[in-house]
């Protein structure tokens, strides 16, 4: 859960650039294949969220994650 959080407030700062938070979509990642319902639920929210603030990085986001 601590990773979670961690990963969440990288990417919901306001001068983090999109390369920047690459190290939080890996985390996420790692997360989306919780054993943990809540954790998973909670990982989709956020990624959503990186989607909106970084359109351009989603493409990233979508590689990272179904393409693995």
């Amino acid at each position: 859960m601590v990773i979670f959080e961690a990963a969440r407030a990288i990417t919901e700062l306001s001068n983090v650039k999109s390369l920047e938070s690459t190290s939080a979509v890996t985390a996420f990642q790692l997360l989306s294949s919780s054993y943990k319902p809540g954790l998973r639920f909670a990982t989709v929210q956020a990624l959503n969220k990186v989607e909106r603030f970084y359109s351009k990085f989603f493409f990233l986001v979508f590689v990272v994650l179904f393409m693995s």
